[in-house]
């Protein structure tokens, strides 16, 4: 359990320009990267939407047909823009968390290579047709290596800084760290080959299921221990069991989830149960983490100076009230 001791919130005393620097350049390029592969995603996703009214748009270009177009727009916005977006918010937000500076910070370049290029082949391979057809893995297996290489590299860097406070660690760590080498674990899940029937929905269901919940909810809940702390004015916060409750029940609720995707489908009807139950469930670890989140923020509201990035975090906590329904 992380003791207010521990690693410091308020970015401007935690991270001093001399400790943070070093990692803007890594934070910058992938952020235009991100920005790059949203603006290629939109401009797919647009295409294929004006195919469901004028069906005879590029009906002559098998390259820009609609499944095509849809499926690598679907592609470069998860990978492209998504995650590399969420890595760029990692970088920025981990030097900012303990006041350390950013271990294995030269693996970073190497890191965006090849999940740029990794994300790059798999879109073209996906609108030449060299796709299995699996959803949000419809790419070659080179170009998910490559994506995997790059968050390996990413998560090395990752575990060294935050090692820096081993035993002392806050709960924004705790998701920097965990969504990290989930990523890892969920892409290589994903790589398995040749899974056949049922068992393969429940691959592609778990990787579905976990890329929701063990990457995206993850990283952005380890911004909102971040940022709530911070822009109300605290210089630090530790943790509350209610913090440690909602961490390691979130983990355990998540990952059962996954056949919820497949009711009346191709899976027993008795996983189909599981799946419901613990999408359910998942009111559970979601009213912890919403509790814990308002408690910090409780009588400070009228302390926050920037509410524009106060709005967002606020948001971002209402959403995540919304996730059990949406799982449903």
């Amino acid at each position: 359990m992380a003791t207010e001791v521990g690693a410091i919130v308020n970015a401007e005393n935690a991270a001093p320009d001399d400790v943070r620097s070093g990692v803007e350049g890594s934070v910058r390029w992938h952020l235009v990267s991100a920005t790059v592969f949203l603006v290629l995603s939109g401009l797919a996703g647009a295409v294929a939407s004006l195919q469901l009214v004028f069906p005879d748009l590029f009906a002559r270009v098998p390259y820009l047909s609609y499944g095509r177009l849809s499926a690598a727009a679907s592609y470069l916005l998860l990978y492209g823009w998504l995650a590399l977006g969420f890595l760029a918010a990692i970088y920025f937000v981990l030097p900012r968390v303990s006041g350390r500076t950013v271990r294995g910070e030269g693996l970073l370049p190497f890191s965006l290579a090849a999940i740029v290029f990794g994300v790059a082949f798999g879109a073209i391979a996906i609108l030449s047709g060299l796709t299995d057809g699996r959803p949000y893995l419809q790419a070659p297996a080179v170009a998910e290596v490559l994506l995997l290489v790059g968050l390996v590299l990413s998560s090395i860097t990752v575990t060294r800084t935050v090692a820096q406070d081993a035993g002392q660690l806050v709960p924004a760590q705790w998701y920097l760290l965990g969504s990290s080498w989930w990523a890892v674990l969920l892409v290589a899940f994903g790589l398995l080959p040749g899974l056949p029937g049922s068992v393969g929905a429940l691959q592609i269901g778990f990787f579905r299921a976990g890329l929701a919940g063990f990457w995206f909810v993850a990283a952005g809940l380890a911004f909102l221990y971040y940022l709530v702390p911070k822009l109300t004015g605290q210089d630090s916060f530790g943790g509350t069991p209610l913090s440690a409750l909602g961490f390691w029940s979130l983990i355990f609720v998540w990952a059962a989830t996954g056949p919820v995707l497949y009711i009346y489908g191709p899976i027993p009807g008795w996983l189909q149960s599981i799946g419901v139950a613990f999408s359910i469930a998942l009111i559970v670890p979601v009213a912890l983490i919403t509790r814990d989140l308002s408690i910090l923020m409780r009588g400070r509201a009228r302390l926050v100076e920037d509410r524009v990035t106060f709005a967002f975090a606020s948001v971002g906590m209402l959403l995540l009230v919304l996730v059990p329904i949406h799982n449903l």
